[in-house]
């Protein structure tokens, strides 16, 4: 077995090499992590900074639909403008 030993943040060695173990060992390291992470102490900084990315993550979404809805308004405005130069164009043109 390859010597892949890391420390975890509370000090408990992990084995890294997952591949020689076997299923139920794998399910037992698994809920080990679990109850790790389960344990762990989660203060109103973690919600503060959660709730911080996710209100710049909705104004980047409200921009680029905003700027795609207005792209396509103006698309849509300067192909008829465009259509409508032509058609007068040709029918002076006869």
């Amino acid at each position: 077995m390859a010597n892949n030993v890391m420390k975890s943040t509370f000090g408990s060695p992990r084995n890294i090499d997952l591949s020689m173990k076997s299923l139920t060992d794998r399910i037992a390291a698994r809920q080990r992590a679990l109850d790790e992470i389960d344990g762990a102490r989660f203060g109103w900084y973690h919600v503060r900074y959660v709730a911080s990315h996710l209100a710049v993550l909705i104004i980047r979404a409200i921009m680029v639909a905003g700027s795609g809805f207005f792209t396509d308004a103006y698309d849509i405005f300067s192909i008829n403008l465009g259509m409508s130069i032509e058609v007068i164009h040709a029918l002076l043109m006869i």
